[in-house]
């Protein structure tokens, strides 16, 4: 389903009930046929095209139902589920591939105790190829003792909507080192 119709413009439904109004009001004062078909017709139109809205659902939310899940996997333990999220060719720090990395998040998340796992989506980006879903994941981190934010950008396929690319985005608390110094090296 084109992007359009999963997520319209708030204003094209709203514009086509407008005129669905003005015309049913219309035609119903004159008692015009078409004028009232012709409202008929606007007004299914914006049910049509909100309905699509509501039910459809568009590639920014897709981006940010598959980030969703993936923590969730992650907090889990699912790494089944985790493998599915990813493209084949997949890249995070010095693994590469899905089952390279698959075994590297499965033997890190073990050994820094990762869990408890909650995403704050700040800004998701359509661009060419997929779209980019920069967010915040905050967990219990057994290794360091404490809760931890950490930053993620996370790089999501067209049309399949696997992860083909994940960047780690340092914050004063947790910077890159950090992260990269307690991951396992990648068989």
């Amino acid at each position: 389903m084109p992007e359009f119709f999963a997520s319209p413009p708030w204003y094209l439904p709203t514009t086509f009930a407008a005129i669905a109004v003005v015309l049913l009001m219309q035609g119903n004062n004159r008692q015009e046929k078409r004028l009232k078909t012709a409202g008929l017709v606007s007004a299914i139109i914006a049910v049509l095209l909100y309905s699509f809205g509501y039910v459809f659902e568009s590639g920014f939310e897709k981006a940010t139902r598959k980030t969703e899940e993936l923590a969730a996997a992650v907090d889990k333990r699912d790494w089944a589920a985790f493998k599915l999220l990813l493209d084949p060719q997949v890249r995070f720090f010095t693994y590469n591939g899905k089952d390279e990395f698959a075994v590297g998040a499965e033997q890190s998340a073990e050994k820094v105790g990762v869990k408890n796992i909650s995403v704050s989506i700040g800004e998701v980006t359509d661009v060419p190829g997929g779209y980019v879903v920069d967010f915040s994941a905050t967990a219990d981190i057994d290794a360091v003792g404490r809760r931890m934010p950490t930053n993620w950008r996370f790089h999501w396929g067209k049309p399949d909507f696997l992860l083909y690319r994940i960047d780690y985005v340092a914050n004063p608390q947790f910077g890159e080192d950090a992260v990269f110094s307690r991951l396992a090296p990648p068989k």
